[in-house]
């Protein structure tokens, strides 16, 4: 995950490049990053939505509705936990 931190600020200064987004896939190598250029943070945040309803869809279907380690119920509940156990 650290290369593609670095590849990001050497994409972005100097560039067109607003945002970057680093979806599942590209976390696991199967596709790119997605690119957008400025005032394109509709489409940023609509992708990012997507990506946040399909992993709670199938993080539901896996687990009943409640992940029973850690009693997560969607992603913004998984991020808070991560970033106060400092794991995000």
């Amino acid at each position: 995950m650290r290369m593609v931190g670095e590849s990001w600020k050497l994409t972005s200064i100097g560039s067109p490049t607003k945002h970057i987004l680093i979806t599942e896939a590209v976390a696991q190598r199967k596709q790119a990053p997605i690119y957008l250029a400025r005032g394109q943070q509709g489409t940023f945040h609509s992708l990012i939505a997507t990506e946040e309803e399909e992993w709670e869809r199938r993080r539901a279907e896996k687990n009943g509705g409640v992940d029973g380690e850690n009693g997560v119920q969607n992603f913004q509940e998984f991020r808070e936990k991560a970033i106060a156990a400092g794991q995000y």
